[in-house]
């Protein structure tokens, strides 16, 4: 069932009119190959790999609310894990050590909108680790060594500007890691060295689309990378090697530089 060493996994929305489903690139020459499409694909938004070999999908609006999809990536077949009513719309994934998952779901009717959840995949069961954390729109989520989680909140109402980096620290809860004006934060991973890599897409006018780097804990960021390739990055990403990659909602994988910013087109998801 697993997928060869190294493989990359996009799931792709239907960014601009492209193909939705879930898409597995050769790290060695950019080949893409379809590993599930249709089914209770909705609009996939994000994907980690299980330690049973199957792919956890979130997708924001299947089964009217959203939910998580697990993807045998060998045969296709979908299983659905979850999905609630009192959580909706899941963006963001983050696999935890323990095999658990974090996810952000930007609604929660009802409350504070937004929240980031533990997930069993067992089981299905969720359990709050934001706390009462006034959330507007959590999307992105990334863990670093520790457990601890980043979350971009690209659209936050609260503090009127629209560039909020969250930081939950367990056993501590959620605190502002980052409010930078002329920044939108969308993806966030983690580098080896434990530094936060994040992409920034303000909207159109507004700014230059950048990857800029943050310390792992406090600190400004620095811009790694801007322009270019780099025109609506959506989410980002870290190989075992340490290069960078970001996901355009062009369809355009890039691979960045760790060192230089230097950019290079890599593959097109679907």
């Amino acid at each position: 069932m697993a997928l060869p060493l190294g493989t990359i996994v996009v799931a792709n929305p239907g960014f601009e009119g492209q193909n939705i489903g879930l898409f597995a690139v050769n790290p060695a020459n950019g080949q893409v190959t379809t590993l599930a499409q249709g089914g209770m694909f909705v609009m996939p938004w994000n994907v980690v790999f299980l330690a049973d070999g199957r792919l956890l999908v979130a997708d924001a609006t299947a089964f009217g609310t959203g939910g998580l999809i697990a993807v045998n990536p060998a045969s296709g077949q979908q299983t659905k894990i979850a999905s609630a009513t009192e959580f909706l719309h899941p963006y963001g994934l983050a696999l935890a050590a323990d095999g658990q998952v974090v996810v952000t779901y930007t609604d929660r009717p009802g409350q504070a909108r937004g929240v980031v959840m533990r997930v069993n995949p067992a089981n299905g069961d969720h359990r709050a680790v934001s706390g009462d954390f006034r959330f507007d729109f959590p999307f992105a989520v990334a863990l670093d060594s520790a457990g601890n989680a980043i979350v971009t909140d690209p659209n936050d109402v609260f503090s009127g500007d629209p560039n909020r980096l969250i930081r939950i620290d367990i056993g501590q809860g959620a605190s502002i890691r980052a409010d930078s004006p002329g920044f939108v934060f969308t993806g966030v991973a983690v580098e080896p060295t434990g530094n936060l890599v994040v992409t920034s897409d303000p909207s159109a006018g507004s700014g230059t689309q950048k990857l800029v780097r943050f310390p792992p804990t406090s600190g400004p960021p620095t811009v790694l990378s801007q322009g270019d390739k780099i025109r609506s990055p959506a989410a980002v990403a870290v190989e075992a090697n340490g290069v960078i990659l970001v996901l355009d909602r062009t369809g355009a994988i890039l691979r960045v530089d760790p060192n230089t910013g230097k950019q290079s087109s890599f593959a097109t998801s679907g």
